[in-house]
């Protein structure tokens, strides 16, 4: 058992995060929602202990827009505060993105696939699975990452060294999905949590990061509702499958 946890009182919180190459603003994080995640975090190393194992896989799921990326950097942030006797890691399902090449040249209902990406299909799942099942074997193991300046996933970013003790905090809207070969991503998670979320409040997140990437605001309209609209209500329904169900970023005060 690990000794001396942490608080909020003795974390330091940045003011902003990077984020896939973006800065995210945080200065506003009131005490309660930095307890908060500290003590969610907490929760999770306890997980790590009580799995008695090398390697642990949490999922962190939700639709897009609930603040997923901002919680799983604030892990990284009090992970680095924290005298842990394994390595906390988190990745996006974004990395395990077809390259835009792929999409562009791939037809779904008479359209590239790129004009929905995002959605379920536009994962290279085999190699998500493979990559998770390699993780947690104990192999040595070279994730991607997602970059948000080249709109593509980029190889061999974070290495983990075989037999290194582990925990992946991998956070992604299909991770509870149980269609189209998602199940099998599923069952490598040792947990779930899920980020719960207004439609209208991530809609309306979601059309601020559009914009910020250089979409009209009429564009990011059209293609959410064509796009991360259409996920929402998909995504939700998998909710039930988590072990743990948490409010948004944006809805703790």
């Amino acid at each position: 058992m690990m000794k001396n946890p942490i608080n909020q009182a003795t974390v330091s919180f940045p003011k902003k995060l990077n984020i896939t190459d973006q800065e995210i603003d945080i200065s506003s994080l009131s005490d309660a929602q930095k307890e908060y995640y500290v003590d969610l975090f907490e929760e999770v190393v306890r997980l790590y202990q009580a799995k008695k194992k090398v390697r642990v896989i949490v999922g962190l799921s939700g639709p897009a827009g609930a603040g997923k990326s901002v919680i799983a950097a604030i892990f990284h942030e009090i992970a680095k505060q924290r005298p842990l006797p394994f390595r906390f890691e988190s990745i996006g399902i974004d990395a395990f993105h077809y390259q835009n090449d792929f999409l562009i040249s791939n037809l779904s209902d008479g359209e590239p696939l790129k004009n929905h990406k995002g959605r379920f299909d536009t994962y290279d799942l085999p190699k998500l699975t493979e990559a998770l099942t390699h993780f947690s074997l104990g192999h040595s193991i070279s994730l991607p990452v997602y970059s948000r300046k080249i709109h593509d996933p980029i190889e061999n970013v974070m290495d983990i060294k075989r037999g290194e003790p582990a925990l992946l905090l991998v956070e992604g809207l299909w991770l509870l999905y149980d269609k189209n070969g998602w199940d099998k991503v599923g069952k490598l998670l040792d947990y779930s949590i899920f980020v719960e979320a207004d439609n209208d409040a991530v809609r309306n997140n979601v059309l601020k990061r559009h914009v910020r990437r250089g979409r009209s605001i009429g564009n990011a309209s059209e293609y959410y509702e064509e796009n991360e609209g259409k996920n929402f209500d998909l995504v939700m329904k998998t909710k039930n499958k988590a072990n743990k169900i948490i409010p948004s970023y944006y809805d703790l005060g």
